[in-house]
């Protein structure tokens, strides 16, 4: 009898250059796979097993009846007689959003009203808001972004300030369902041992909405591309497929009040003070590197892990493609991390 094999829906191969992965977006993990392997499920995804076996002329039999019944084992796939009543997933994605995010530097002397820009995006969507704030009156700073967004749009704040700001009763503001204030995150810790004693037991800490780092954030800090760091979900990978996703439907302000597509990016896109955010969301060049994914950027487009790679690394265009301007961690033509 002749059978077919078809991966779930939610498992979804995709090759890089030297080693494939089965994203699984159901469980949000992924496994590796080899590129040959990657080769057969495309053969086999409109044939029966033995016309895939057929085509590789019956050489890759043993190999093929082992995956496919692992995969079975562990709920990747499943075998079946009829293919069409099993369509692929949809990878179409749609935000009604004019603004997804922002990141909104807040410093001494700042040179834009930060508390209009947070009205400003409430009005365009956007439901999260990460503010990177070294002003000294952090107090009153934090009560006027409360009053701004107890009944905006917004959702989540991410609060980042350095060490020498930051008070533990600013944790009460995590309990208040009244505010958005879901994370805290405190860098240039000057003594890590210290900050655990104090704080490493904390609810909040354990909770994970306190998080120490001795690392400085500033408008230089660009995430780190690691494996910790892969989102694996539905909405990301759709998203994936157009969009870069790390800059789609992001506004950032640095404390001078100039638009970039990300903070340590060195391109700015006009000032808040003379153009408004919905004016700059409507400027085709600020928006243009919402469109280049991974699919169209040098390197990137040879990499497995190109639709759960979160990276805001700045690209530019030489005359005849995208590319990166920072290298990244993983080598996808070595298929390795580098050690550093």
């Amino acid at each position: 009898m002749s059978e077919f094999f078809r991966l779930f829906a939610n498992c979804i191969p995709v090759k890089g250059s030297e080693e494939s992965i089965i994203i699984d977006l159901q469980n949000n993990e992924y496994i590796d796979i080899p590129n040959l392997l990657f080769d057969v499920l495309e053969i086999n995804h409109d044939r029966t097993v033995e016309n895939t076996k057929s085509f590789f002329n019956n050489e890759l039999d043993e190999g093929i009846d082992n995956y496919f019944n692992n995969f079975m084992e562990v709920e990747y796939g499943f075998f079946l007689k009829n293919v069409q009543s099993f369509p692929p997933l949809s990878l179409e994605w749609f935000s009604p959003l004019e603004v997804n995010n922002a990141i909104l530097e807040i410093n001494e002397n700042c040179k834009y009203d930060y508390i209009s820009a947070i009205k400003e995006l409430s009005s365009l969507g956007c439901s999260s808001l990460q503010l990177r704030i070294s002003k000294i009156n952090i107090k009153e700073c934090i009560f006027e972004i409360l009053e701004a967004t107890r009944k905006s749009r917004i959702r989540s704040i991410e609060m980042i300030l350095p060490e020498y700001l930051f008070d533990f009763s600013f944790c009460e503001y995590l309990e208040d369902i009244e505010n958005r204030i879901s994370l805290f995150i405190i860098h240039s810790i000057a003594d890590e041992n210290r900050v655990m004693e104090l704080y490493g037991k904390s609810k909040f800490h354990e909770q994970k909405r306190l998080l120490f780092t001795p690392k400085i954030i500033d408008t230089l800090t660009s995430d780190k591309r690691t494996k910790e760091n892969f989102v694996i979900n539905v909405d990301f990978f759709c998203e994936s497929q157009k969009f870069n996703v790390a800059l789609n439907r992001k506004v950032c302000i640095d404390n001078g009040g100039y638009y970039k597509n990300f903070l340590s990016h060195k391109d700015v896109h006009g000032n808040f003070n003379t153009k408004s955010i919905k004016e700059i969301i409507n400027d085709k060049e600020f928006t243009r590197k919402w469109f280049i994914n991974n699919d169209n950027i040098d390197i990137c487009k040879d990499c497995q892990f190109r639709y759960i790679c979160l990276d805001n690394t700045d690209i530019e265009f030489d005359g005849r493609s995208w590319h990166k301007i920072e290298n990244c961690g993983f080598d996808p033509y070595k298929n390795e991390w580098n050690a550093s």
